[in-house]
């Protein structure tokens, strides 16, 4: 049930934003300032601010979350190489980061609190604490490698526009200074007008990228790319998963309601803030928002699936 009641706000959001774009409510201008908003300061906020307050507990296990930013990284580098037989560059990091970029801080926790528990819930915080700076860093990184700049020749000066486009990102900006943050604990946090500020930014960013994501949905483009998005979608929630479970159970020797909540975590669909990644770094977003969807329909029969299965 609480799987359920995570599911449905989503759709109500996505489906507001279709009708919004039907009806001619949201031009491109509205639509390029809520993703700028999204990419430049909501989305940065959510992550500071997570990072930044997370802190080590007794739900903590190292095999359990060790196996996620593995398994993720994994994927990570196991499809980058796959993704340049896409002839489109456009497309190229947009499909890359559907594979191993999943919805756990939302769906993965209430799917968490849903099948295993609160303190599956506790456990999968921890890991979302970990996994957030890998996740946004390798996503940049993936998508300017990928995306490519013919004008750079060279392969150090390739090399060295990545390092800069990846760390003047907003998203690894904010990242850095929440884990500085958190090791340093100059308490900002404690300020409440700052804490509530950055509350209220991380508020508006999943309901917004719901919204922005709905009027990108276009049924021509998915009937025209559907066997890539299939492929995509099914790979994020059945192959992921599928190779979580025996990394978990045979490589970090998790077991029961531990090995159910890595595989749950990393069979999530694909994550709604990768749409402004895509969107604002110049991939195609109309890709992005077809593998969103998708994954996320399929993931309602897929998670339960896979709880039932383990």
């Amino acid at each position: 049930m609480e799987f359920l009641n995570a599911m449905l706000p989503m759709a109500v959001f996505l489906a507001a934003g279709y009708i919004m774009k039907k009806l001619g409510l949201a031009d491109e201008g509205a639509r390029n300032f809520v993703s700028k908003f999204l990419y430049y300061f909501a989305m940065p906020g959510l992550a500071f601010r997570s990072v930044a307050s997370f802190s080590f507990s007794e739900s903590f296990v190292p095999e359990l979350v060790l196996h996620n930013l593995v398994t993720m990284a994994f994927m990570f580098f196991a499809s980058l190489g796959l993704m340049f037989l896409i002839k489109d560059k456009n497309m190229r990091g947009s499909a890359h980061m559907a594979v191993y970029r999943g919805n756990q801080a939302y769906i993965g926790m209430y799917a968490a609190r849903g099948m295993f528990g609160e303190l599956a819930l506790s456990k999968s915080a921890v890991i979302n604490g970990f996994e957030n700076p890998l996740v946004n860093i390798l996503a940049v990184t993936g998508m300017v490698i990928l995306k490519g700049d013919d004008k750079v020749k060279g392969l150090w000066k390739r090399i060295l526009k990545i390092l800069l486009d990846v760390i003047k990102n907003p998203f690894v900006i904010a990242v850095v200074l929440g884990m500085t943050e958190s090791i340093v604990n100059t308490g900002i946090l404690g300020i409440a007008a700052i804490d509530k500020t950055l509350e209220l930014a991380g508020n508006t960013a999943l309901p917004l990228a719901l919204i922005l994501i709905g009027t990108s949905i276009t049924f021509t483009y998915l009937k025209k790319n559907l066997f890539l998005v299939l492929l995509l979608s099914l790979t994020k929630v059945i192959l992921v998963p599928a190779i979580a479970y025996l990394s978990g159970r045979f490589i970090f020797g998790l077991s029961g309601a531990d090995l159910g909540l890595g595989v749950v975590m990393l069979g999530t669909p694909v994550a709604v803030s990768s749409y402004v990644f895509a969107r604002e770094m110049g991939a195609d977003e109309n890709l992005m928002a077809s593998c969103i969807g998708i994954s996320t329909i399929l993931s309602i029969f897929t998670l339960p699936l896979i709880n039932y299965i383990i």
